[in-house]
């Protein structure tokens, strides 16, 4: 089990205003139910304490909660499987917890701390008094959430949540080349476009009180959004990279949204999950946390895959694969193609800044089949670096594999 990255984080969604509770205990109304930004990806608990978490490498938790503790065992699967315990324990106000994990057999225990912030989900009304406007954040680590949401929702917009590192969008009808750095509480309209660098990170806020949450050298377009007799249809065009989305049913709001990127259209209720795709290669890859996503390839005659949660699929422009657990989709070398360059961006956003990088809107990224793994070719350049930098990636092994590449990983020194 691993620390994982800033970039890898919660769905954010909310509709409620937070205040902390004046009390040193935990309220008696709060509840672990809820998706929590935590150090190990967005993990989804139940008010049992049991849930499931994504990011790098995927697993669930089954936790008994005493008070404001949640204490229990998680599993990862895998070759070979992974296992071990966990002890939570939920700050006064109910938006946060700290804890610590260790391996089945030993080892690490507090020296290895898993801790998160709730960001959707019952867990965000708790410790929730007389609402009043938070406090605000430049980044989207620990982001509270407030009435213009809700007024968002309203209103129909797609608004913007929070914004770290390197993101720009794009207005429709405007030149081609004018591109403007994203901020918090922009609104977005069909048309316009977002663009994240490899340290970018930013969320989107949806009329439908869904959210999309945008990371790691990606590019989409928001195609079109509207109501219609009682939908609210939104369909996003994933140009390159991974989205991660949280599709919310309610009673009085039914949602039609779509992820479509070259090689397939994903059609959502109810649901969470990520789309990846790959302008180099032509590859999407699916992947359910919750709910069901239909994966339907763009070329014809290829049948429309149904992904259950805990599941992924993997479409190319000729062929679409069965399914496989989260992670294993085409997998060469132990890891997928979504691993195999998240780990290659996990070390140039390491040296984004000192290297001065940077990346085209479109055609950043390419990940081929290589022996024993992948060979994951990144377009970053800057005034240090010239020409693509290409990486044999191998057993979650990242190895530099040519002069680019080496300089970026020595930090362009």
């Amino acid at each position: 089990m691993r620390r994982q990255g800033p970039v890898v984080v919660a769905l954010l969604l909310a509709l409620m205003v937070l205040v902390p509770l004046a009390s040193g205990r935990q309220a008696a109304g709060n509840t672990w139910a809820g998706v929590w930004n935590s150090d190990f990806g967005p993990l989804t608990l139940d008010a049992g304490g049991s849930g499931s978490y994504t990011g790098f490498n995927p697993g669930t938790v089954s936790g008994s909660v005493t008070g404001n503790v949640d204490k229990g065992t998680w599993n990862q699967p895998g070759t070979p499987p992974k296992s071990g315990t966990f002890e939570f324990t939920m700050s006064a106000d109910g938006h946060s917890f700290t804890g610590v994990w260790a391996y089945a057999a030993g080892g690490c225990g507090s020296a290895c701390g898993w801790n998160g912030t709730c960001q959707s989900g019952a867990c965000l009304k708790n410790g929730e008094t007389t609402p009043t406007p938070p406090a605000q954040t430049g980044g989207c680590a620990g982001v509270k959430h407030d009435r213009r949401l809700q007024a968002a929702a309203a209103l129909k917009e797609v608004r913007v949540v929070c914004v770290d590192g390197d993101v720009q969008y794009h207005r429709e009808g405007s030149p081609t080349d004018q591109w403007q750095p994203l901020e918090k509480d922009l609104v977005l309209k069909a048309g316009d476009e977002v663009s994240c660098d490899p340290d970018g990170f930013t969320v989107l806020a949806f009329a439908d009180n869904s959210t999309v949450t945008v990371r790691n050298t990606t590019q989409l377009k928001i195609a079109s959004f509207f109501s219609e007799g009682g939908v609210v249809r939104t369909q996003i065009l994933l140009k390159m990279g991974e989205v991660a989305a949280t599709v919310n049913k309610t009673e009085t709001t039914k949602s039609d949204f779509k992820i479509k990127s070259p090689t397939s259209v994903s059609s959502v209720r109810g649901t969470v999950f990520t789309v990846f795709y790959d302008p180099g290669s032509h590859t999407s890859i699916t992947s359910v946390t919750r709910g069901i996503v239909a994966v339907d390839p763009a070329k014809p005659g290829l049948a429309t895959a149904e992904v259950p949660a805990g599941k992924e699929v993997e479409v190319t422009a000729t062929a679409v694969s069965s399914l496989a657990t989260i992670g294993k989709a085409g997998a060469r070398g132990g890891i997928d193609i979504v691993k195999a360059r998240d780990l290659v961006l996990k070390v140039i956003a390491k040296h984004n800044t000192a290297c001065a990088l940077t990346t085209p809107r479109t055609g950043a990224f390419s990940v081929k089949p290589a022996a024993g793994g992948w060979l994951v070719a990144i377009n970053a350049t800057g005034g240090k670096v010239r020409g693509w930098s290409t990486w044999a990636v191998s057993s979650g092994k990242v190895r530099p594999a040519n002069a680019a590449a080496r300089k970026i990983a020595a930090g362009c020194h």
